[in-house]
């Protein structure tokens, strides 16, 4: 994951409720276009879910299992 999208994703993360496009943007100082791209691969990676027109929030279910899977010291890929 780029820096760019991580930086928005932790924003929607800390987020206590949906955000808007354009309050993403002034949260990470970038213009609305760039970061409409940045959602969108969020998106397409299931790490974001757009809630309504123009709403964002973070899989929150997606994090936590990330976090303990990462906390727990295992690794999550298969040996094939």
């Amino acid at each position: 994951m780029t820096n760019e999208r991580a930086e928005v994703l932790a924003i929607l993360q800390a987020a206590n409720a949906p955000m808007k496009l354009g309050e993403i943007a002034d949260a990470v100082d970038k213009k609305r276009n760039n970061v409409h791209k940045l959602i969108a691969a969020l998106i397409v990676a299931g790490r974001v879910s757009k809630i309504g027109y123009g709403l964002y929030e973070a899989v929150r279910g997606e994090v936590e299992n990330e976090q303990k899977s990462g906390e727990s010291g295992e690794s999550s890929s298969i040996a094939a």
